[in-house]
């Protein structure tokens, strides 16, 4: 009995993974009760801490659900924005994956002399370098961290990932998969307007700031 109810508790570990982000979601625009959302927070805050640290695999697997679905929220009242979830999660994988790379390298030799590999962090030390003479040098750094989480995840994580070959496609199936729900709500706000084509600048808000980024 216990063999068969772990076999079912595994299958269910991702789609409770993306059910705790959907409330974390929740709670951060319930402003009415701050004690009941901070209460929640830190309860969901739980597991997610231990996919965080135990399930790595599942939270990098997540994050490429949730790509297509993030929308922007703002921090704090900071001005600053983020995609939530996918950026949330993304930072969060680049600091555990930089954490586990400075305690035992895990990046093959091949990868770090790959040409793209070269060119990406040619292009970090290019950024850094033209910092130096930026008007705005917190917003030049702020894009710049952005980057370097985009890389870690999205580069070096799924390189990482994808030695297994059960996850070959894996990446972008769940890709796909994510974009399903916003392909539907983008197919109603067309008809809506008869599929004007006047339209199609915006429509894809708010996942998509940009019509061609959608395209």
């Amino acid at each position: 009995m216990k063999p068969r109810l772990l076999k079912i508790l595994k299958y269910l570990e991702l789609p409770l993974l993306l059910l705790g982000v959907i409330v974390i979601f929740y709670l951060l625009h319930l402003e009415n009760y701050l004690v009941i959302r901070n209460i929640c927070l830190a309860i969901v805050a739980i597991p997610f801490l231990y996919f965080c640290f135990f399930k790595r695999t599942y939270l990098i697997l997540g994050c490429l659900l949730l790509v297509p679905i993030a929308i922007k929220i703002e921090i704090g009242s900071t001005g600053a924005m983020i995609e939530f979830p996918s950026e949330f999660i993304a930072a969060i994988i680049a600091i555990l994956f930089a954490i586990s790379i400075f305690i035992k390298p895990v990046i093959d030799k091949k990868v770090l002399l790959h040409p793209i590999t070269i060119l990406l962090v040619f292009d970090i030390c290019l950024l850094l370098f033209m910092t130096l003479f930026s008007e705005m040098p917190i917003v030049s750094l702020k894009r710049i961290a952005m980057r370097i989480i985009f890389e870690l995840t999205f580069y070096f994580a799924i390189i990482q990932l994808q030695k297994k070959k059960n996850y070959l496609i894996a990446p972008y199936l769940l890709y796909a998969v994510g974009l399903i729900p916003v392909i539907l709500i983008v197919w109603k706000a067309h008809a809506h307007y008869n599929f004007d084509p006047r339209v199609t600048f915006s429509i894809a808000s708010p996942f998509f700031d940009d019509h061609t980024i959608y395209g």
